[in-house]
Formats: structure tokens, sequence, C-alpha cells
């Protein structure tokens, strides 16, 4: 069974700013890419700079990326991949509904894109990084 693993908050804050670090550290800018079930079901955007912030605990990205690739397949995002201006990725999350556990908590409308469609996220957290 696996146990959850707890750290204590500036521990926490110094990790998630790790990961903001690693994402501006890029040649170019940042991006994320959210894929589903099915597998083929992908899309992915560019990350404004600055791309995020760390506050409470919580990795808080800026902006309003726009979901460039339109979903090629009727599905549900389940996972997210952020990447560094390098192309290397930094973190692999779960994406999930607003009302669930899941890393990245999005709206109907983001998480069941529909072919031919961009989708503009706000503002969006991610939780229990």
């Amino acid at each position: 069974m696996k146990e959850p693993v707890y750290y204590p908050q500036r521990v926490k804050q110094a990790r998630l700013q790790a990961v903001v670090d690693l994402l501006e550290a890029g040649n170019g800018p940042a991006m994320i890419e959210f894929v589903g079930d099915p597998p083929e079901l992908s899309s992915s955007a560019t990350l404004p700079r600055p791309c995020a912030r760390v506050e409470g605990g919580k990795l808080i990205f800026l902006g309003t990326p726009i979901i460039t690739g339109p979903a090629q397949v009727p599905g549900t995002f389940t996972k997210a991949r952020l990447f560094d201006g390098n192309g290397e990725v930094v973190m692999v999350m779960s994406v999930g509904p607003e009302d669930s556990n899941a890393c990245i908590r999005l709206p109907p409308k983001a998480l069941n894109p529909r072919f031919g469609i961009g989708v503009m996220l706000p503002e969006f957290v991610v939780h229990g990084a």
C-alpha cells in the first residue's frame, strides 16, 4: 500500500519553486501537454514567461494559455506533462474534473475537448505537487 509523503510547508515551497526555476531556465518557453484516454488524445500549450508562481504550497500557473492542438479523437484528459524551454520533461501530473483529487482540476469543457475547438485555460493550480 502506498503511503502519502508529507513535507513541511517550507520544503514544499522549495520543491515547487525548483519546478518553476526549471521551467523558466530553458532556451525557449515552457510547454504543457495534456494526454488522455484514449492515449491518442493529446493537446499542448505554450506557457507565458513568467509561467508560474508558488503560493501557499501550490504551484499556480499564470496567464491564459490556449490549448493549440485540437484533440484528434474524442476522450478525456487524464495526465499532463510539463516541459522546460529545452523540451525536457520537468513534471508529470494527474488531470481530472474540478471535484476530483487530481493534481490539475479542469472544468468540463477543458477536460473533454472537441475536435477543432481550442480551449482557453484560466489561471490554474497544481494541487498536491
